[in-house]
């Protein structure tokens, strides 16, 4: 997802299987069982319904930025849309945005007016080695991080989400073992900048074996820009919240653009990606 940040989708496909250490393996008996069997419900399921919240805050508590977004995706076909909002509460700016997946590729509206201006940027990760793990709106792709790279799986107890009784559990992602080789460069600007040498996820999951809410919550202590102003607005902590419902919802595939689309610079992604 755009709006959860490239270097967030990079974080989980910096995690991701490929790398040459050996998977971590949850710490907690029972932790492996429990994922893989919310995988294949997961599978099964093939479709739902998903709200995405994001807020970036300062120190000292004040929302810099929050993004909203609705929609639907099928992973089993790979494809779905969202309808963005984001807002900067100190400029007062407000933006309304879609995007749309399909396959190994985004597209992205941009709010212009400039005339020959394009209209959507297309983000292309098909000939990136993390593209098959960088799904943001799959829910399966983190339940089947969380089994391979999860160090911890600890039971918080029952918790109601949406109406809807669940169970919440809090992983934490080793971010050292097993890192794709093309994202080590990536790896060590995230830990220079967070401090951080794991990642927590929480999930809450129904008594059904689906997860109904996924939320990472991150922290930068350190700017990636060298200045005085940007060091100013940090640490920075930025919270992630994506829920799910009506699982098995019919999704009608996407219509893709063809017209007024530029398509994002492959350095651009490299920097997240690593390279093709």
């Amino acid at each position: 997802m755009l709006g959860a940040g490239l270097a967030s989708a990079a974080l989980l496909a910096a995690c991701g299987s490929g790398g040459a250490a050996p998977a971590a393996k949850p710490q907690q008996s029972g932790s492996a069982e429990l994922l893989a069997s919310s995988y294949q419900k997961l599978q099964d399921a093939r479709s739902a319904d998903m709200t995405l919240a994001e807020t970036v805050r300062t120190a000292n508590g004040t929302e810099a930025l929050s993004l909203s977004a609705s929609g639907a995706f099928h992973w089993s076909q790979l494809y779905g849309s969202m309808d963005m909002k984001i807002d900067v509460p100190s400029s007062g700016a407000s933006l309304t945005m879609k995007e749309i997946l399909s396959g190994p590729d985004e597209y992205v509206s941009v709010p212009s007016t400039r005339a020959g201006a394009p209209r959507w940027i297309e983000i292309s990760l098909s000939q990136f080695e993390a593209a098959g793990s960088s799904q943001g709106m799959n829910p399966s792709q983190t339940l089947q991080l969380l089994q391979e790279r999860a160090v911890s799986l600890t039971d918080l107890g029952p918790a109601t989400i949406d109406g809807v009784a669940t169970t919440h559990y809090r992983a934490e992602l080793s971010l050292t073992s097993g890192v794709k080789p093309s994202l080590r460069t990536f790896m060590a600007d995230y830990e220079r900048l967070s401090g951080a040498k794991t990642i927590p996820v929480d999930i809450w999951i129904d008594g059904g074996g689906l997860p109904r809410r996924v939320e990472i919550a991150e922290t930068l202590k350190h700017s990636p820009v060298a200045s005085a102003a940007a060091a100013a607005a940090f640490p920075l902590h930025v919270t992630v919240t994506m829920d799910f419902s009506h699982y098995g919802v019919e999704v009608a595939a996407p219509t893709v653009p063809t017209s007024g689309v530029e398509r994002l610079p492959a350095s651009v992604l490299s920097r997240f990606f690593g390279g093709a």
